[in-house]
């Protein structure tokens, strides 16, 4: 373990961290988190487990992890990072190299705070390889790693900054609730055992439950959200939303960011308000009524809008009464972000032998040709002052997996015969160019 004398910088800038980023930074941790924890991912971390007895003296016995814990983000730890970045010294400077983010480490780990390179938001550890018995590891790497890692952690924070004086440098801090006791003594970094499958198994932290579409274990606040619509009108109209769009894109007559129409689509199927997604992931996780929430989860992709209390769309739900009040403002709101945000997407229709060729964001599952069940909710969280609507749609597309080798839909000509929707065995063609996959 070395050490370099902090230097301070002249003057400092803190670059705000938006919704998307902090998406990115918490979806990062957690799916690395879940494959781990579940045993998913032993191609590349499988020795961390070797290394906490080498490097780090962290106790793990087994493949699998139980009460292992997804993070939120929280706001007050985003502030004590920001706090110690203001300072602008460069041991938080990682120049582009985990490696070189490895001064005083222990301390840092021990306050419960880490630092390490995103570029893009995009940490590298996903393509590190960690080899048992290598002296090429740097003890950090394993050390950030584990701390990332620890099932207990369940809230982070994070900042970014830009010191100059002379040399811009960029520096990035995140700071989690739970930290790795000891790097000296065997801790726990993991509970050896199974995936979560109800809540009662969720036993860290006061006031937890199971996401059993992950298998980790999620604090809840204090205050959960009330269910204020789930009307047969809210479901169609949803549907709608949703389909309209869907038919768009079919035909051919979708514009992304620059004004150009994307393909037409064959196979292009219909979607349809299905009970089991709302009642099982919809309504359940709006309940939770957390800001940001995981959204890569297994088989699943959710959709999340937060009306803040300072928008006057809020106070004009609110305030009303209750029999007048009409949620169709909000979801056309809602859904009309999703869509730019769909719209301004860069998405490729070749295929590629180069796994690394696209990257794919979540929101592009609104274009899966395949996808034909969709769930959705809203949720006052009360006492937290904001009103959020969550839609789920099924399923996890090899698309996603493997963006270089599939495409989102099947380029073509938009359904005219029944025959043409092949995707699902007794298909019929809708009037609005899509599929609709028959109900046996």
């Amino acid at each position: 373990m070395y050490t370099r004398k902090s230097i301070k910088l002249a003057t400092s800038e803190k670059i705000q961290l938006g919704n998307e980023q902090i998406s990115e930074i918490l979806d990062f941790h957690n799916e690395l988190k879940r494959e781990v924890g579940n045993g998913l991912n032993k191609n590349k971390h499988a020795n961390i487990f070797a290394y906490n007895k080498l490097f780090l003296g962290v106790k793990y016995e087994g493949d699998t992890a139980s009460n292992n814990y997804r993070y939120e983000w929280h706001p007050k730890l985003a502030i004590k990072a920001t706090q110690i970045l203001s300072e602008c010294s460069t041991k938080w400077d990682c120049k582009g190299k985990v490696a070189d983010c490895t001064v005083a480490l222990r301390e840092r780990i021990k306050e419960g705070t880490m630092g390490y390179n995103m570029h893009a938001f995009k940490p590298n550890y996903r393509s590190r390889k960690i080899r048992s018995g290598s002296q090429k590891t740097k003890f950090n790497e394993i050390a950030e790693l584990a701390q990332m890692l620890h099932s207990p952690a369940s809230y982070i924070g994070c900042a970014i900054y830009k010191c100059d004086s002379g040399k811009t440098r960029t520096l990035f801090l995140c700071v989690y609730d739970q930290q790795i006791k000891s790097l000296t003594k065997p801790s726990q970094l993991f509970e050896s055992g199974k995936a979560c499958e109800s809540d009662k198994e969720c036993t860290t932290h006061n006031n937890s439950a199971c996401d059993f579409a992950t298998g980790m274990c999620v604090r809840l606040p204090t205050a959960t959200g009330v269910l204020v619509e789930t009307s047969i009108k809210f479901f169609h109209y949803m549907a709608l939303l949703f389909n309209s769009f869907r038919s768009r894109v079919s035909m051919g007559i979708a514009k992304d960011s620059n004004g150009s129409m994307l393909p037409s689509a064959a196979n292009m199927y219909k979607l349809m308000h299905s009970i089991d997604h709302t009642t099982n992931y919809s309504l359940r996780i709006g309940s939770w009524c957390l800001p940001h929430t995981y959204v890569t989860q297994k088989n699943t992709h959710q959709y999340f809008y937060r009306l803040n209390h300072d928008d006057p769309l809020y106070h004009e739900l609110t305030t009303g009464v209750a029999e007048q009040r009409r949620y169709d403002k909000l979801v056309l709101k809602a859904f009309k972000q999703w869509e730019k945000e769909m719209l301004s997407t860069q998405l490729s229709f070749t295929k590629s032998a180069d796994p690394h060729t696209h990257q794919v964001p979540e929101i592009a599952q609104m274009i899966v040709g395949s996808h034909t069940n969709l769930g959705c909710s809203i949720h006052d969280c009360k006492p937290n002052n904001y009103i959020l609507l969550v839609c789920v749609l099924e399923h996890k597309h090899a698309f996603f997996k493997h963006p270089h080798n599939y495409l989102p839909y099947q380029s073509g000509r938009p359904c005219m015969l029944d025959s043409d929707c092949t995707y699902f065995a007794d298909s019929r063609c809708d009037v609005s160019s899509v599929c609709v996959k028959m109900e046996p």
